[in-house]
């Protein structure tokens, strides 16, 4: 079976009529609504005009939407109201409009109590992995974005809807479009497989100006008591002549500190890509620090007429980074990606599974991480959703 989504009229006692659609994605594609939005458009026939998501990112809905106004208008009957339908036998999940149904409709019900009638079957692409509907992601009622970030559970944008209050995040609509904070920390992305935040955090900036006067702030400072800076980041300083010094504390309290010294006499032969001490250095990050504190420092070297007068330090997702030349004497960027790990609470999954605060639901695991205190959740093999989510956590593919 390829993958898709179905629709189909389901009747009910009563005279109750309902298009139900019937979500189908591929877990190496991602969600059937995010396969028709990077397709950028919907298929032919189908407007976006004065309508609006429901739950779930527009482009399907929309298109699921008008689809059903279609063939409703063709049965002669009309959308009334969205529903939402769950574990409907023999689907797992689905998505549902219902309609009303005119007296001027005539059907046989007899004593069953529904009746499934195939409408339609619209192929969005091809595939065998074939796996049911778009689970939730957040409590019920409650919002699960801020501008182009999705807030899973246990996080939450008030405190009904996050776990406790270290889960707490903000949506700040000063900036277009809206962004995430946790306390202080500007958010880019929330991972429930992974356990991960990406963040923002700011660059250290050292420079001298024409007369030898100093100026930037020289420092950046990371600190989190319920997360911990990733191993996945790495100290990256940049700069001639430039030395940073990398203090920390890890969560037990004891102190971490390192150096890294970038030096070079010309920006103009240095290979992209290279970061190694000539222009660049990096300093590898040990597991379990939640406050990061980097300082640069340096001089100013001019060498004909080259004039490297700033320095830069920071903490980055090593992967996100590629050191290239031109950034020497001028590194573009304020801020840079950054990873934090996340866990809940500060007991092992053997002290917390007892208690009455575990949130680890069905069809899931307990996981200790290696370099932090308490515990995450992750769906067993097979089963896909959000394990902290009450009474649904990971459903069958």
């Amino acid at each position: 079976m390829g993958r898709g989504l179905t629709a189909f009229f389901e009747f009910f006692d009563g005279g109750v009529m309902v298009l139900r659609v019937l979500w189908r994605y591929s877990a190496e594609e991602s969600w059937v609504d995010n396969v028709l939005q990077r397709r950028g458009s919907l298929p032919e026939g189908f407007s976006s005009e004065g309508f609006s998501p429901v739950r779930h990112s527009v482009g399907a809905w929309v298109f699921v939407r008008e689809m059903g106004e279609k063939n409703c208008d063709i049965c002669g009957v009309e959308i009334t109201d969205n529903v939402v339908a769950v574990n409907q036998h023999p689907f797992k999940w689905s998505n549902a409009f219902q309609c009303s149904q005119p007296l001027s409709m005539t059907f046989s019900w007899g004593m069953r109590s529904w009746f499934y009638i195939l409408l339609l079957i619209i192929s969005v692409v091809t595939d065998n992995d074939v796996a049911y509907g778009q689970l939730p992601i957040a409590l019920p009622g409650c919002l699960y974005r801020c501008g182009e970030v999705e807030i899973p559970y246990p996080f939450g944008l008030t405190p009904e809807c996050s776990l406790n209050e270290a889960f707490l995040v903000t949506c700040n609509g000063s900036f277009n479009p809206n962004k995430p904070f946790v306390g202080d920390i500007p958010i880019t992305s929330i991972s429930v497989d992974d356990g991960e935040l990406g963040i923002e955090s700011p660059v250290a900036k050292y420079c001298f100006d024409g007369d030898g006067n100093v100026s930037g702030k020289n420092e950046t400072f990371l600190e989190s008591n319920q997360f911990t800076i990733s191993r996945k980041n790495i100290i990256t300083v940049i700069g001639c002549s430039t030395i940073s010094t990398i203090t920390g504390i890890f969560q037990g309290d004891e102190n971490y500190i390192t150096a890294c010294a970038s030096f070079c006499s010309s920006y103009r032969n240095m290979p992209n890509g290279s970061c190694s001490g000539v222009g660049c250095c990096q300093v590898t990050i040990p597991g379990g620090l939640n406050q990061m504190n980097v300082t640069v420092s340096g001089g100013d070297i001019t060498n004909g007429s080259d004039i490297y007068s700033c320095g830069y330090g920071f903490v980055v997702e090593e992967s996100e980074f590629k050191f290239s030349s031109a950034y020497v004497p001028h590194y573009p960027n304020a801020t840079v990606p950054t990873v934090l790990d996340w866990s809940v609470g500060n007991r092992s999954c053997e002290e917390a599974i007892t208690g009455k605060s575990y949130v680890c639901q069905g069809n899931s695991s307990c996981l200790n991480p290696e370099f932090m205190e308490g515990y995450r959740c992750k769906c067993l093999d097979g089963f896909i959703g959000n394990p902290y989510l009450p009474h649904i956590g990971c459903q069958g593919t």
